[in-house]
């Protein structure tokens, strides 16, 4: 009757083998997932300290710009020998226009800077967890 033993334990190592195939799998997911994990916490930690700091760049900047604009409207002294209240008219309307889109053309570019940088952050943190999903 020496068999059905022999059965029973060449069973009992079919299961061993299985589960120590398995966790060894899970060991080598959990290795590479670490590294993921890692960098998605550096991104998170380093978002979190870049974006504030170019938003609030970004803030100065558009105030200077602000000031600067206010500044050009104040001054809005009409060249030497323009004596027609017509043209004087004009010119400031003209020189207004011109200003306030310079300042928006800047302003844009202002905001498009800290756009950018967030841009560039959710294209990283999307890669990264793309390579997590694929593990």
């Amino acid at each position: 009757g020496g068999e059905r033993g022999g059965g029973e334990a060449s069973a009992m190592g079919g299961i061993v083998a299985k589960y120590k195939g398995q966790f060894a799998k899970i060991k080598e997911v959990k290795a590479k997932l670490m590294p993921k994990l890692a960098t998605a916490k550096e991104l998170a930690t380093k978002i979190a300290k870049e974006v504030p700091k170019v938003v609030k760049e970004q803030a100065g900047k558009l105030q200077a710009l602000q000031a600067d604009l206010q500044g050009q409207m104040a001054n809005m002294t009409p060249p030497a020998g323009m004596e027609d209240p017509g043209q004087i008219a004009a010119w400031k309307d003209e020189k207004t226009d011109r200003i306030k889109s310079e300042g928006e053309r800047i302003k844009t570019e202002i905001m498009g800077e800290a756009e950018k940088l967030k841009l560039k952050y959710q294209d990283e943190l999307k890669a990264n967890a793309m390579d997590i999903q694929l593990l």
